[in-house]
């Protein structure tokens, strides 16, 4: 280990513990780099000072899957989530407003992140969380390190971070990527990689439609549906419909009308109304003779059985926040429900680890040979055994 980044590293804590009690201009501090000191004094007021933010919604997260931001990042976030677990590095995506929208973790960086709050769903603005790189980078629209006890968040100084922003082609901040690790760590090739890549997701922008409409549907566990980031109020049938137009990609009225009714005595007139009420509420987007969605679609159903094919089972169990429509009975719904959780199960109980398991669990929580799989493959002593042990026990006293 360093023993300049260990001096240093202290030297900050010192410098922090100052500025709180007597929190005059940071610039006086020459230890400090210029950007940094810069936003300590903009965030001298900031309340959260010492505390990780709380968790919000997860509406930014939709928002960002199913934008065509969040689309031409794909590629290159699949490259970058390979660095993170095989190097132990906490990576994410913030959107403009600062919110953790994508992020990927080794297993260690996933649990320091996990206590941070450093996760999908967070907030890390200036204005909320204090500095901090992908702050600090939507702040001044460059690249960005926060080393250690530069944090203005108490949780994370014993990390270092780098970010860089992200820009469409016309020069508009869309938001920033980041790469974290512990601050013994510090590198600056992992501040050039998160710079590397950063711009290599602005080049997939220029190949993209950034006015490009698109529905995202959430079906798994609670339900939420989004034209263009913004939420829609769907209907349970309409919900039902949206599910098996998605699914179907395209399909004539008597194939719609078995998909969701079966057998049950219901006209086709009443599934062409339903589909009239759906067409007025995405602006006209479903096509007839063969009926189909006319936008580009997100899924989280698909994803996972997509991902599932690739085998990708973080994702898949990440995305796999409930049963398919629950309270559904529509019979193309029921049968999709229970393949998703067959083939999932499957998969994990062959090759998923105690956190992908224990993710099923969540959902299935008496399905007593996932637990015993699940602490099984967890590390002994840890969180996650515990948890896998005890809710085993509750399911063998039932």
């Amino acid at each position: 280990m360093s023993q300049d980044l260990v001096q240093r590293r202290r030297q900050l804590e010192r410098v922090h513990a100052e500025y709180e009690a007597a929190p005059v201009a940071a610039s006086a501090a020459n230890l400090l780099a210029s950007d940094v000191a810069e936003s300590w004094d903009r965030c001298r007021h900031v309340p959260v000072a010492g505390r990780p933010p709380t968790p919000g919604a997860d509406d930014a997260q939709l928002a960002w899957r199913g934008s065509a931001i969040g689309r031409a990042a794909t590629p290159v976030l699949e490259r970058l989530e390979t660095l993170a677990a095989a190097e132990d590095y906490v990576a994410a995506v913030v959107d403009a407003a600062g919110t953790i929208v994508w992020s990927s973790a080794g297993p260690m960086m996933r649990r320091f992140a996990d206590r941070a709050h450093f996760v999908t769903g967070t907030n890390w603005s200036e204005s909320v969380a204090g500095t901090n790189a992908p702050g600090l980078a939507l702040a001044t629209r460059r690249a960005a390190a926060v080393f250690a006890g530069e944090h203005w968040c108490e949780p994370v100084h014993d990390w270092v971070c780098y970010a860089a922003p992200l820009r469409t082609p016309d020069g508009r901040l869309v938001g920033a990527l980041d790469l974290s690790s512990r601050w013994d760590r510090a590198s600056t090739l992992a501040a050039t990689t998160v710079e590397a890549m950063a711009q290599l997701i602005e080049v997939e922008l220029r190949d993209v439609d950034l006015d490009a409409r698109r529905l995202s549907l959430r079906v798994l566990g609670e339900s939420l549906v989004a034209l263009d980031g913004k939420r829609l109020h769907c209907t349970p049938r309409q919900l039902e419909l949206l599910t098996v137009l998605a699914l179907r990609s395209t399909a004539r009225l008597d194939e719609l009308h078995d998909a969701l009714y079966g057998a049950r005595a219901v006209s086709t007139a009443t599934v062409k109304a339903e589909i009239s009420h759906l067409r007025r509420l995405l602006g006209g987007a479903i096509a007839s003779r063969p009926y189909q969605l006319t936008l580009d679609l997100d899924v989280d159903v698909t994803q996972v059985l997509q991902a599932i094919e690739r085998g990708d089972l973080e994702w898949a169990t990440t995305l796999y926040r409930g049963e398919l429509l629950p309270t559904s009975e529509s019979p193309l719904i029921v049968e999709t429900r229970r393949h998703v959780e067959v083939a999932l199960r499957n998969v994990l109980l062959a090759s998923g680890n105690a956190h992908q398991l224990l993710r099923y669990a969540s959902v299935h929580p008496f399905d007593l040979d996932v637990l015993v799989a699940a602490g099984a493959r967890a590390e002994p002593g840890t969180p996650p055994a515990a948890e896998a042990a005890a809710m085993a026990d509750r399911v063998r006293a039932t």
